[in-house]
C-alpha cells in the first residue's frame, strides 16, 4: 500500500510537473520561434545580391536590434517544479546568426551610404557648375534657361537623395558604426 500510494504520487507530481513546464516553453518561447526561424533562413550572400533600399535595411536593422533585445531577456535555466528547462543552447544558437547577420546589414548601410553620399555630392556640383556658367551672349542664354529649367526639374530628386543620405548618416551613428574621416567630412 505505501510504497504504490508514493509511487502514484511521485508519478502524478511528475506529470503535473511535465504538463506545466510543457505549457510554460509553449508560451514562454513562442517569441523565440520567430527569430529561430529568421536564424534557419538567413544567407549572407543572398542577402548581398538583393536590391534594398535603405529604409527597407533600416528596418531589418531595427528587427535584429529588436532579436537582439528579446535574446538578451533570455533566462538561462527557468525552473518548472522538479524540472528544469535549459535555454543555454538556445541563447547560444540565436545570438551569432543575429549579430552576423546585423554586422553585415551595418556593412551595407555604411557601404550604401558612402556610394549615396558620393552621388549626391557628384550631382549637386554639377547642379552648381550649370548654375555657375553665366551666359555672356544672348544666344547661349537660351540653352542657360533650359538647363536652369531642368535642373528645377531635377531639385526634387535631389532633395531626395540629399535626405536619404542624411537617413543613412543618423542611422550610422546611432548603431556606432565607425566611418572614415573622408566621408565624415563630405557628410
Amino acid at each position: 500500500g505505501t510504497f504504490r500510494a508514493m509511487r502514484q504520487a511521485i508519478l502524478g507530481r511528475m506529470g503535473h510537473d511535465f504538463n506545466k513546464a510543457q505549457l510554460f516553453a509553449d508560451n514562454y518561447f513562442e517569441s523565440y520561434q520567430k527569430i529561430y526561424m529568421y536564424c534557419c533562413t538567413w544567407d549572407a550572400e543572398n542577402f548581398e545580391s538583393t536590391v534594398i533600399s535603405h529604409v527597407e535595411l533600416m528596418e531589418k536593422m531595427a528587427l535584429m536590434r529588436d532579436f537582439e533585445r528579446e535574446i538578451d531577456k533570455l533566462k538561462s535555466v527557468h525552473p518548472c517544479g522538479f524540472l528544469l528547462i535549459e535555454a543555454r543552447t538556445l541563447r547560444a544558437e540565436l545570438s551569432p546568426t543575429v549579430e552576423s547577420s546585423l554586422n553585415t546589414m551595418k556593412a551595407r548601410l555604411r557601404t550604401s551610404a558612402k556610394e549615396s553620399c558620393k552621388m549626391a555630392i557628384e550631382h549637386f556640383e554639377i547642379a552648381n557648375r550649370d548654375l555657375q556658367t553665366r551666359p555672356l551672349r544672348l544666344e547661349h542664354f537660351t540653352d542657360y534657361v533650359r538647363g536652369f529649367r531642368h535642373l528645377e526639374a531635377e531639385l526634387q530628386a535631389l532633395e531626395g537623395l540629399r535626405i536619404a543620405v542624411e537617413e543613412m548618416y543618423a542611422m550610422i551613428r546611432q548603431y556606432n558604426i565607425r566611418v572614415d574621416m573622408s566621408e565624415d567630412i563630405a557628410r
